[in-house]
């Protein structure tokens, strides 16, 4: 499983840094939180991101339970070290204290956390008043995958990455395919609208996506 996962992370940026909607979602976290300094990337991955924040100037706290995504992450953000910290962390379980962030993100991370209402609730309880959390996740749509994937190659094909990178390709299909049954089995907007609002946070806010129905973009404020 862990040998799936280092493939999943190396071949990800790959693909997804050509992907329009992907980089248009990345755009959506920077422009809600664009008057905000110090942020927690929750689950950052291999750290795509974290890396436009840090290009934007600002304070950066990235954490994920994946060493292998982590040690890309500090690579891809090596230039930016005097703004960035890098932490092995459990989204449900922060070390941190009160109060210590001006904003979060969470993306396409939800899925994949057990319990979102201890994961919302550490969230909500290392932010300052008035800070913002932005989140994007994919939807739990039955049989999404090839809604979400065809499209992508496609694109890929448009870009001439495929069939140059087929192999590698191939391999992102066999870990999304055990990706989808997590995010099949997740919570739908309602409920975490429900959870955010009983946590505490306010203002919660739905708004369009460029992937339609597959992932949803939320942002909220303490």
């Amino acid at each position: 499983m862990d040998e799936l996962w280092q493939h999943h992370f190396k071949y990800y940026d790959l693909f997804q840094n050509n992907s329009n909607n992907y980089r248009k979602t990345i755009k959506f976290h920077l422009k809600e939180l664009k008057n905000f300094k110090k942020i927690l990337d929750t689950g950052a991955g291999s750290g795509n991101l974290t890396f436009e924040f840090l290009k934007q100037g600002k304070e950066i706290t990235a954490i994920d339970s994946n060493e292998y995504s982590l040690k890309l992450l500090k690579d891809k953000c090596k230039n930016y070290k005097d703004k960035l910290k890098v932490l092995k962390m459990d989204t449900k379980k922060l070390d941190f204290g009160n109060s210590e962030f001006d904003g979060a993100s969470s993306m396409f991370v939800i899925p994949f956390v057990n319990d979102n209402k201890k994961y919302f609730s550490e969230v909500y309880r290392v932010l300052k008043n008035s800070a913002k959390f932005t989140i994007s996740s994919w939807a739990p749509i039955s049989n999404s995958l090839q809604g979400l994937m065809n499209p992508l190659r496609k694109e890929l094909k448009q870009k001439g990455l495929l069939p140059e990178y087929e192999k590698e390709w191939n391999y992102i299909q066999k870990s999304d395919r055990v990706h989808i049954k997590q995010v099949e089995r997740g919570s739908n907007i309602k409920e975490l609208k429900i959870i955010l609002k009983n946590v505490g946070f306010k203002n919660i806010k739905e708004l369009e996506t460029p992937y339609g129905k597959y992932v949803y973009f939320l942002v909220c404020s303490k």
